[in-house]
């Protein structure tokens, strides 16, 4: 049994998968996997399914789905959910969550860059992109765990930004600039991104490109947020003068 969070929920059983889309045991399922290892309490549960106007009868419908949830897993040898006090809580090694499986391996990549080696890097940030098959929990209400969510994409976007420096540090910045643009796109005031892309751009001979790319954002920093670029995009554009002063192709 696997079960994906990153995207739509999803259980894979052997080779059969099922989704939870809808209905009040995928969202109890969907909070007790996105916080895996630390308790949900029953009332947590009653304002996910409730908000604000719970039935007198919240608190034993929550523990039918709970009972629900944990028949699954026991009927597929994962006695993962236990009761604990005012809640529950839902234990999973790594290779059974995605999510979990997405933080090792960033923590991993993370240790690979600590040591200086961006090609260990690059392999472990692949792997942990890899996980990610959508947003979190997609088509599935979530309530007052959108902060658990947001902290998700947040490392999301730091493994990408991370994941194309690694490549254009060693040089691949063409096999991966069509993706990197196209990450900028969506994301324009990732300033750490937008450095990449300038690189990218350079690397791959379009240092005009790169020039230009430099004035948009510097005008969107100036007009949406009053700030003038941080010293990130300003050592990017240093690189790219003086790769264009020298004629040669950075790396």
């Amino acid at each position: 049994m696997i079960f994906h969070v990153l995207g739509p929920l999803t259980v894979h059983f052997g080779s059969s998968e099922r989704g939870y889309r809808s209905g009040r045991e995928a969202r109890i399922l969907g909070a007790f996997l996105i916080q895996a290892g630390q308790p949900v309490t029953t009332d947590d549960l009653v304002d996910l399914l409730w908000a604000e106007a719970p039935p007198a009868t919240a608190r034993q419908q929550v523990q039918n789905c709970a009972s629900t949830v944990d028949r699954l897993l026991r009927r597929h040898g994962h006695p993962l959910l236990r009761r604990i006090a005012n809640g529950y809580q839902l234990d999973a090694p790594d290779d059974l969550l995605d999510m979990l499986a997405f933080e090792r391996d960033l923590r991993a990549a993370r240790i690979s860059l600590a040591r200086s080696d961006p090609t260990e890097a690059v392999a472990r940030l692949r792997a942990a992109l890899g996980y990610w098959r959508g947003d979190v929990l997609a088509g599935t209400a979530l309530g007052h765990l959108e902060p658990v969510a947001v902290r998700l994409r947040e490392l999301r976007l730091e493994a990408l930004e991370s994941y194309f420096g690694c490549e254009v540090q060693l040089g691949q910045a063409a096999s991966v600039l069509s993706e990197l643009a196209a990450a900028t796109r969506t994301y324009p005031m990732r300033e750490r991104l937008v450095s990449h892309l300038m690189r990218a751009l350079a690397q791959t001979g379009r240092v005009g490109d790169a020039l230009e790319l430099f004035g948009r954002t510097r005008q969107s920093l100036v007009e949406l947020y009053g700030i003038e670029p941080s010293r990130l995009l300003r050592t990017a554009l240093a690189d790219v003068l003086r790769q264009n002063d020298l004629g040669v192709v950075m790396h």
